[in-house]
């Protein structure tokens, strides 16, 4: 049986201790993800990993987790924001017939 690349975004975890820029009282939220969160059938060619906020964040004060480092994909780069800071994309070699968590 062969098995798809599926990656697996939980965007509550994404950016553990994920801070906006702007003081205020409510929490960022996550609006995209690319792969889109429960993809299935991933092309392993992907080679980035991009999740989307709906507010500027702050630079450094964030991590990528995962409960299984073992579903965690193979880092090429260090993760980064794009100018504005809504976007944190994860530089990533993804492997055929592999499942993912993030």
């Amino acid at each position: 049986m062969k098995r798809l690349n599926s990656i697996v975004i939980l965007a509550a975890v994404i950016l553990l201790g994920a801070s906006c820029i702007e003081s205020d009282t409510k929490a960022p939220n996550v609006v995209e993800t690319s792969p889109v969160s429960g993809s299935i059938d991933v092309d392993p060619s992907t080679r980035e990993i991009i999740v989307t906020f709906d507010e500027p964040m702050k630079d450094g004060n964030w991590s990528w987790a995962y409960s299984d480092e073992d579903k965690f994909p193979e880092m090429t780069g260090q993760p980064y924001y794009k100018p504005g800071h809504t976007i944190n994309i994860l530089p990533v070699k993804l492997e055929s017939n592999k499942e993912y968590e993030i």
